[in-house]
């Protein structure tokens, strides 16, 4: 993943720099570098990644607890 990707990814998740720094446990600086540069480390993708499926997972939990309230 490049780092324009990893910024797009990120986007899309509605993170700012901030935020996703603070989740990765990273400084802002270190977000932004990784947006700069050709290809980000695995582990940044990967971390990336794992906020999105958590993100996905609350989405389908709170559209279930919806369901199941209308019946």
């Amino acid at each position: 993943m490049t780092g324009a990707e990893y910024k797009a990814f990120r986007k899309a998740l509605g993170l700012s720099q901030e935020q996703l720094a603070e989740t990765l446990g990273v400084g802002k600086k270190t977000i932004v570098n990784q947006e700069k540069t050709v290809e980000v480390p695995p582990v940044y993708v990967l971390s990336l990644k794992y906020i999105a499926l958590q993100k996905k997972r609350e989405i389908i939990k709170d559209a279930f607890s919806f369901v199941l309230k209308e019946i």
